[in-house]
């Protein structure tokens, strides 16, 4: 099918254009139409047409599949676009979309190939959402192998990145710079630019973390040149972010503080990555003097995340800690000490839901915001939480 050709090359337009004459002129449900379906739904997902993908999600959560291959096909377009609605802090579409795949696609296509790989993939992205790391890596390197046996090199690629993702919030960061470095050679070995600019943005962070800062602004500015021209903000977004991170680190606030805005103008219906962004923000903001204006940024991203339950997949503990610090700088003392007891507790619900106990120790060590929030504890309310 042309629409897949072009989702394949990451010619997002042409593939959009493809998609929809198809799921027009092709019988509702088919194999076919259902492919035209997931290829539409998850171009729109990387525009950040949300309301676009709430609609087609519901239409394909009516369909009962008439066999095992149209069971595989919904799956996947099913599956695929509702994880994307974690981005617009929509936990609940993902559970409905799994749900109806127990109920009515697991028992015609259990044993379809894709349909585990799928389903790992799923749930990988709900536990990272959920701040279930050690979970959520385990599935999508459980998805990635099944990806790999069935040679999808592209969505096996994909969960390798989310499995790196989750080693970097557990503090494992030499692990997932191998794992990203390996990805990185074989989406350019096989013209991945989309994959490739996944990748870019968390290597970019493990190097910006270690101080390699040259090397990450390096990848940064790669991956945006690769996103010119490509409705992509979903992307863009979280890449502009990194750069800024490198300019921040680097001393070049007010550069950094252009690209951030440039980030959250991009990322207004991404919720979760949105309340990334403005933590970043809250960040470079405090440590340009700025602490009202950081305040303000922190705060609204924690009224994001606190409306969500608190789950956003990433830097949650930096958005949280950086509440923190900029109300202190703000002379909001009691307020600040309230914040940084909130911070504490679901940082230590985080950690209580990791049964390794190394991996444990690592979340709470070996990431800086956490060992920063827990010294903190230890230090203003007078708790050392257990070990």
């Amino acid at each position: 099918m042309q629409a897949e050709v072009h989702e394949v090359r990451d010619e997002l337009a042409a593939a959009e254009v493809r998609a929809l004459e198809a799921v027009e002129l092709l019988a509702e449900g088919t194999v076919l139409w259902l492919h035209a379906a997931g290829v539409l739904i998850q171009v729109r997902s990387l525009a950040g047409r949300f309301s676009d993908l709430i609609a087609w999600l519901d239409r394909l959560g009516r369909r009962a599949p008439v066999d095992r291959e149209a069971a595989e096909a919904l799956a996947r377009a099913l599956l695929r676009g509702a994880t994307q609605m974690l981005k617009a802090g929509r936990p609940d579409v993902v559970d409905s979309a799994l749900d109806h795949a127990h109920l009515h696609i697991v028992p015609l296509a259990g044993g379809a190939p894709q349909l585990a790989a799928h389903l790992e993939y799923a749930r990988g992205m709900r536990r990272m959402y959920d701040g279930d790391l050690a979970e959520a890596y385990e599935a999508f390197s459980g998805a990635a192998g099944h990806y790999e046996a069935i040679g999808d090199w592209r969505s096996a690629l994909n969960n390798r990145a989310n499995a790196a993702l989750a080693l970097i919030e557990l503090g494992e960061d030499a692990e997932a710079e191998l794992l990203l470095r390996d990805a990185l050679s074989r989406a350019a070995r096989m013209g991945m630019d989309l994959i490739g600019a996944y990748v870019r943005r968390y290597l970019g962070r493990v190097l910006c973390q270690r101080g390699d800062l040259a090397e990450a602004r390096a990848l940064a500015e790669r991956a945006l040149a690769e996103m010119v021209g490509r409705d992509g903000p979903g992307i863009e977004g979280p890449l502009r972010q990194l750069l800024a991170e490198t300019l921040a680190a680097a001393g070049d606030l007010e550069r950094a503080l252009a690209e951030l805005s440039t980030a959250l103008g991009l990322l207004g219906d991404f919720r979760a990555l949105r309340m990334e962004a403005l933590g970043a923000q809250a960040d470079v903001l405090l440590r340009a003097g700025r602490a009202a204006e950081a305040v303000a940024a922190a705060r609204e991203g924690a009224r994001l995340l606190d409306a969500e339950g608190g789950g956003m997949g990433e830097r949650e503990s930096r958005l949280r800690l950086v509440l923190v610090l900029a109300l202190d700088a703000a002379g909001e003392a009691e307020e600040a000490r309230a914040a940084l007891d909130v911070a504490a507790r679901f940082l230590l619900a985080r950690a209580a839901r990791i049964r390794d106990p190394r991996l444990r120790r690592s979340f709470r060590e070996r990431v800086p915001e956490n060992a920063r929030t827990l010294a903190l504890a230890r230090d203003r309310l007078g708790s050392t939480p257990p070990s």
